[in-house]
């Protein structure tokens, strides 16, 4: 860890950002890996910012949920949210349900990173397609727009 928390101070962003997404997986987040990631939150970078914003959601321990649960002004309000698109063979097959999907919500409203959360073999590749879509206003701190992780439920259902 101590690798990743030197990475961040590099004058790199590149570097910097691939140290801020390694530390997702750290497991607990120690003051330290905490405090080096709200740091890189107001990064010049980005990248970097996007990368802090998703590793702080993806820690346990209570220092990453107080750092994760502090308040913003304004949530982020959906702007664009397309349907999905039902794959032919999950469609044949009769597949259906909830693909759990986790979204961080970029500055500009983006969809700039989506993971699968819980998975539905055969329809998580169409629910990825089907947010990376969707269009917010951004959050808000502080008055500025900020990056924050979302939960979206992308449900199939056949109606016939």
């Amino acid at each position: 860890m101590s690798v990743l928390l030197e990475a961040l101070g590099e004058a790199n962003p590149d570097l910097r950002s691939k140290a801020a997404w390694e530390l997702a997986s750290a497991g607990d987040g120690t003051p330290e890996i905490v405090a080096a990631l709200e740091r890189a939150l107001d990064d010049p970078d980005r990248n970097v910012r996007y990368a802090a914003a998703w590793s702080l959601s993806h820690l346990a321990g209570a220092d990453a949920k107080a750092a994760t649960s502090r308040s913003y002004d304004t949530s982020p309000k959906v702007i664009h949210q397309s349907s999905p698109v039902y794959p032919h063979g999950p469609f044949l097959a009769r597949i259906q349900g909830t693909v759990g999907i986790e979204i961080l919500i970029g500055e500009e409203g983006e969809v700039a990173f989506a993971g699968v959360r819980e998975s539905i073999a055969g329809l998580d590749q169409a629910a990825l397609r089907c947010v990376a879509g969707w269009k917010f206003f951004p959050a808000t701190k502080a008055g500025k727009a900020v990056a924050i992780l979302a939960q979206a439920p992308v449900t199939f259902r056949i109606t016939k």
